[in-house]
């Protein structure tokens, strides 16, 4: 009994996303064997480094949520993220025959923009009233253009809320509601960095965002007195 061959399916993009979970499916091809053949598989996981360099991940066990030992593979969220290029390596034999066939696929793990920072200013104004400018510069990355989403939060364990903007520019606007008094009126922004193929870099900030009709009264108030 002979295994020719087994094909590996991939299911993603050109690059690997490492924050994304992965699939890969093997399936066997044997010309001798039996219909309704059950097949028995064996899963490794490697880094090949940049200079050419390959390594077996002992613990290959840990960085998936399915067995290595079954026809589909699933790689956990994160499990690739420090990796250059990872390829997957899939063994299948017929018991009780030890002849093996294999398959072999290998992917650049896509890294997320790296090097630069945002901001937005002013740190402080009024709720759907002032353009806070969202500045981000430096960010490095082989997959452009880049995008940047913001997102917001009306307290630190909260909700996210949007994207209130999606934009391509390095600088851009965006009118903020109005913060919580409890929390000092503290507008908390996620803005997201991702690149053509999905990777990711968040970066947190705050403004202060206060009701216009009520520093309006204010001044009213101590005008009059």
């Amino acid at each position: 009994m002979v295994l020719h061959s087994s094909k590996l399916g991939f299911a993603g993009k050109r690059k690997i996303n490492p924050k994304e979970k992965l699939s890969l499916m093997a399936e066997p091809v044997c010309s001798s064997c039996p219909p309704g053949s059950v097949f028995d598989y064996e899963w490794s996981i490697y880094n090949i480094h940049d200079i050419g360099n390959k390594y077996k991940f002992k613990n290959a066990s840990a960085m998936v949520a399915t067995s290595l030992a079954q026809t589909f593979l699933v790689v956990n969220e994160n499990a690739l993220q420090f990796l250059d290029t990872c390829m997957f390596r899939v063994e299948v034999w017929l018991p009780p025959a030890t002849t093996r066939g294999f398959a072999e696929l290998s992917r650049a793990v896509n890294r997320p923009p790296f090097g630069g920072r945002c901001s937005m200013t002013p740190a402080s104004g009024y709720a759907f009233f002032t353009d806070f400018a969202l500045s981000c510069s430096g960010y490095l990355d082989k997959d452009e253009p880049l995008m940047y989403y913001v997102f917001f939060k009306e307290s630190p364990d909260g909700l996210k809320n949007g994207p209130i903007l999606s934009t391509d520019k390095q600088t851009d606007t965006v009118k903020l509601p109005l913060g919580k008094k409890i929390y000092n009126y503290t507008i908390y922004i996620l803005v997201q960095v991702t690149d053509k193929e999905g990777a990711v870099t968040e970066e947190s900030l705050m403004v202060k965002v206060i009701d216009l009709i009520f520093t309006y009264k204010i001044c009213l108030s101590l005008e009059f007195r």
